[in-house]
């Protein structure tokens, strides 16, 4: 096996392992979603809008991005294995690039890559934590605890940082330089440019609704749990980044 079929190979494995860890990242961690009784005194709430217009948008990315991922790793192994069918693809998914060095790892897919998984590993610690007091949904379930110890004990919000880096992440991990979308020609074309300005601005706008929600949710938990929250705010008075916000 050649050093440029291993190159290809790696990063083939490293987004499909991305486009993984994201997929548990973002599955609702337990079996039933919260009942209308306990999101009902929520529903009007900017939090809960945000909310619900970050899981569209968390959908709408995810096909996107998913779609973008499958056609990197696509033209990758048909570039590893040469075959009839390996040129029909490359000529279908990816007829311009002129070398497959284009395709290759950089230092900024690596720390895109960290940064995405890291974020996927930071909300799945979050689902365990909070079991099935994690919701998509803003609410307050039944017999609800205030947990302060995990992730939680460093951030009030770790599952949106998680979010944050994920989605960071993953926008230079497939529409940074030498990524299938730079190197193979879909700026050249309208769809091509329809598709990257929402795989740019999507994430931006779930980014702003995720922050906005934190103001949302600090107000709901603290008329809940009252002085439990404050102590809690006070020992851990960052939302998002330990030192920073």
């Amino acid at each position: 096996m050649t050093d440029t079929m291993q190159h290809l190979l790696l990063k083939a494995a490293l987004i499909l392992s991305g486009e993984f860890a994201s997929h548990l990242a973002y599955s609702q961690p337990q079996s039933t979603n919260p009942d209308s009784e306990e999101r009902q005194k929520y529903t009007s709430k900017t939090g809960d809008f945000a909310g619900r217009s970050f899981k569209v948008l968390r959908r709408g990315l995810g096909v996107c991005y998913l779609s973008l991922g499958l056609a990197e790793t696509a033209v990758l192994l048909a570039h590893a294995f040469p075959s009839p069918l390996s040129e029909r693809i490359i000529a279908t998914l990816c007829p311009k690039i002129p070398d497959v060095s284009k395709l290759m790892i950089t230092p900024a897919f690596l720390v895109a890559w960290v940064s995405s998984v890291a974020g996927c590993t930071i909300r799945l610690a979050c689902h365990r934590k909070l079991g099935r007091f994690f919701t998509h949904q803003l609410a307050i379930r039944k017999d609800h605890k205030l947990i302060t110890s995990g992730p939680y004990a460093i951030v009030r919000h770790p599952s949106y940082t998680g979010a944050l880096l994920n989605l960071t992440g993953f926008m230079v991990l497939l529409l940074g330089r030498n990524s299938y979308v730079q190197e193979c020609g879909m700026l050249t074309y309208p769809v091509g440019k329809i598709i990257i300005g929402l795989g740019v601005a999507g994430p931006v706008a779930g980014m702003l609704m995720l922050v906005m929600r934190t103001s949302v949710e600090d107000q709901v938990l603290k008329g809940e749990f009252g002085e439990q929250w404050i102590k809690w705010s006070k020992k851990t008075p960052y939302k998002l980044f330990p030192g920073i916000f």
